[in-house]
């Protein structure tokens, strides 16, 4: 418990500052501070629990971590940008296609199917996202969709190239 008593205290306080802003009505109409303040307070009590779980930001395990995150905010990112949230079987099917293409990408080492079929799932994933974002414009949505399915692809298909070259 003493391990975790600053984070509580900060907590704490935190809570305190945003239940009194919110009765005396001191933050703007509008803004977006008190969900920042509450996001960053679950991701205090995240790295309070795993650092309490005896989990330490190490040199080992600092690109494991990075990546994950990277990949959580990019997934919170689509979803917000896209306000996939108001559609639950698109975001299901979108957070699928996200967690196949990282099971299919992650552990290839070399160009082999598993890899091709990675960087495709991620294309027409891609794709998927900027129909559905400019549906409204009828037959161009579609043309904007394969585009970016295909750009998606030779870039990840060239800049690959580009790596073993730099490499050999």
């Amino acid at each position: 418990m003493r391990k975790l008593f600053p984070v509580i205290i900060i907590v704490m306080l935190i809570s305190f500052v945003l239940i009194t802003s919110k009765i005396f009505d001191i933050l703007p109409k509008g803004s977006s501070a008190l969900p920042i303040l509450l996001v960053l307070e679950l991701i205090l009590i995240l790295m309070a629990a795993l650092y309490y779980l005896g989990f330490r930001f190490s040199s080992k395990n600092f690109g494991a971590v990075l990546s994950f995150g990277l990949i959580g905010a990019l997934v919170v990112y689509v979803f917000y940008s896209f306000k996939l949230y108001s559609t639950p079987v698109l975001s299901i099917m979108v957070i699928g296609a996200l967690l196949a293409s990282v099971m299919l990408l992650w552990p290839a080492k070399d160009k082999s199917v598993r890899y091709y079929a990675g960087v495709g799932v991620l294309g027409v994933l891609g794709g998927t996202l900027i129909y559905y974002r400019f549906r409204d414009l009828s037959w161009i949505s579609i043309l904007l969709g394969i585009m970016t399915a295909v750009l998606i692809i030779s870039l990840s298909l060239l800049l690959e190239e580009e790596d073993e070259k730099i490499a050999s």
